[in-house]
This record gives structure tokens, sequence and C-alpha cells, in this order.
């Protein structure tokens, strides 16, 4: 988490000869404190539903969580995450998985817990925690060109089962403008987590666009996993559908979107020389957009895949299940999986 205690912490550890090269995936947790005081002790979702914590009052050291939350704005602010973050990518030399993540407690949470009275959110529910993620985030990707890792995975699930990040937040600050990223060619794992629109003020003719540019990117991706919360708007995926382009994609996930058939197909079909693995999740062809059953006959007749899986998925808002070769609205919520093999 960015929190100068966590950050010395790791560093000391990938300075050890021993440990050091061990680290082959690193977690950064979005956990921090904001101004606003919490009326109750933070929970990661994941842990809420492995365990709800019960409700406990608060005793909250203020002036030991105010010194903690300036600490973890000039951190930011300064520079000096930058710097930190730099080292750690520079000395984790055999890491090839960079995770952003906010399901479990990060490590220095606890001790933040027990310097404070309280455990720092996890959230990106209020403004502040919107600008703390989208500068956090910045950060790392002014660390990794600094550092030159060339990592092959990235995921970022950040909030995405409450307030996901900003897509916009994904467009290059002017440092990385005319900077091409290091792990540019190395990454071939992308996964992203995504608004749609419901939390932030997005302008729908523009936030798809700074998406496909980001994914851009990475010319060698071979997988690429898309969620968006709330589902897409079918306009808002149509942009990304006509947009996206990735000459080595093997393996395409698409999670919660309205969208056309056409938009699914066209994806598929222009990506049919190296696609083999296709997941649908919670996705809905709207109502005069075409159908679940002419999509299939396309997949059958045009396409060689290993696999496709769809799951709960929906024909204009109906749910649908899977009938011998066919696929038919039901009344009865289902999981419907098919696989294909060539």
């Amino acid at each position: 988490m960015f929190s100068r205690q966590s950050l010395e912490a790791l560093s000391d550890i990938l300075s050890d000869d021993y440990f050091g090269p061990l680290l082959h995936t690193l977690v950064l947790g979005t956990d921090h404190l904001t101004t606003d005081l919490p009326l109750k002790d933070p929970v990661p979702f994941e842990m809420q539903m492995e365990a709800p914590a019960p409700c406990e009052g608060l005793n909250i050291d203020t002036t030991k969580y105010r010194t903690y939350l300036a600490d973890q704005n000039n951190l930011l602010s300064s520079g000096l995450a930058v710097a930190y973050l730099s080292s750690i990518f520079s000395k984790a030399k055999n890491c090839k998985t960079l995770i952003i993540d906010d399901d479990h407690r990060a490590w220095g949470a606890n001790f933040l817990k027990r310097e404070t009275g309280v455990h720092p959110t996890t959230t990106l529910d209020s403004l502040e925690s919107q600008d703390f993620i989208a500068s956090a985030f910045q950060t790392i990707l002014i660390a990794l060109t600094a550092s030159g890792l060339r990592i092959e995975t990235f995921q970022v699930y950040a909030g995405c089962v409450t307030v996901p990040i900003n897509p916009e937040i994904l467009s290059p600050c002017p440092v990385l403008r005319l900077s091409p990223l290091p792990f540019a060619t190395s990454l071939t794992n992308l996964a992203l987590a995504v608004d749609s629109g419901d939390n932030y003020a997005l302008d729908s003719e523009t936030w798809p666009s700074t998406l496909t540019q980001f994914i851009h990117r990475f010319p060698r991706l071979e997988k690429l996993e898309l969620t968006f919360e709330s589902r897409v708007e079918s306009r808002s995926f149509h942009k990304i559908s006509q947009a996206l382009s990735l000459p080595c994609l093997q393996t395409l996930t698409l999670s919660v979107i309205d969208c056309t058939e056409d938009d699914l197909s066209w994806i598929f079909q222009k990506h049919r020389k190296s696609l083999q693995d296709i997941n649908l999740d919670t996705v809905n062809i709207i109502q005069k957009g075409g159908t679940w059953n002419s999509l299939l006959a396309t997949i059958r007749s045009q396409m060689q895949l290993r696999r496709l899986s769809i799951e709960n998925c929906f024909q204009d808002e109906e749910d649908i299940i899977v009938h011998g070769n066919e696929m038919i609205p039901s009344s009865t919520s289902l999981q419907c999986r098919r696989h294909f093999r060539p």
C-alpha cells in the first residue's frame, strides 16, 4: 500500500539476496486514509464476504491519524512514492505480474490500525479516494517506466465490486505521453475493471477511446479481460468494439455490457486469426440488436475456437439458457456455458 512503512519494508525484503529473487507477483493495495474520519472500521469486500466483521466502536487517535494522512499525501505529491517504487521495481528483477487490488488487507494496514485505531479504507466512493487512486495509478506507471521492469501481466481490479477506477486515468500524464512504456512489448496479459459512467462524470464520446488507446499501448497482448461497472451502454461498447485491434489476441473476456450482436461479432471476426478462447459474463444483447442464436451460428461457421464460455447472459434483459444447439429465453435465472472445440 502507499505508506512509507509498507514501501520501506518491501524494499528491504527485495534487497535480501535470498528473498528478493523469489518475488514473481506483486500486489499493490489501494488502502488509504481520507480526510473524513470513518464511522466504522473499513473492511475489504472479500473479507466481508468471508466473515462479516462485527460492528465495534472506534477509538481513533486523531493526532496520529492526521499525521499518517499528511505523510501519505506528501508521499504522492512530492514524488517520493515514485522514488520508492522505482527502487522496488528495479530490485524485483524476477517480478512478472503486477496487480492493483482492493480485495484483501494490504501489508501495512494493520500497522495503521494499531497506530491510529482504524484501518485505512479500500473503497473509491468519495472524490478524495478517486483522486487518490488516479494519482497512485500514474505514480505506478511512472515508476515502472523509470525502473525498466518488463512485466508480462498487469491486472487492475481496484473497486471492481463497488466503485471501479475512472477509465480517464488511463490517459497518460505529461511525463509518459512521449515515453514508451518499457513493458509495452513484454506485456501479454491485461485485465481492467473500469467504471462506465455511473460514478464519474464521463464523456461518453471520449472515454471509450481513452480505454482502447491505453490497451493499444501493448501490441503483443495475448489475453485481455475487460469488466465494466455498472453495465456499459451499447453506444459506448460500440466505440470500443470498432476501435479494438490486437493482432496477437488469443483469449478475450468481456463482462457486464449492453451490446448488439454485430458489435460482438465484429470483435470476434476481427481477431479470428488468433482468437482461441472467448468468455462472456453478464452480457445483454439489446432489443433489436440481434440474437444469441445468430451470433452462435456466425461463430460456428467462421471461427475455430478452443473454448466459448457464456455465463449469466441476457437477450433484451431476459435470462437465456442453452437448449440443445440453441440459446432460448428463460424466466428462471440460470448459468449457461458452452464449450466449442474444432
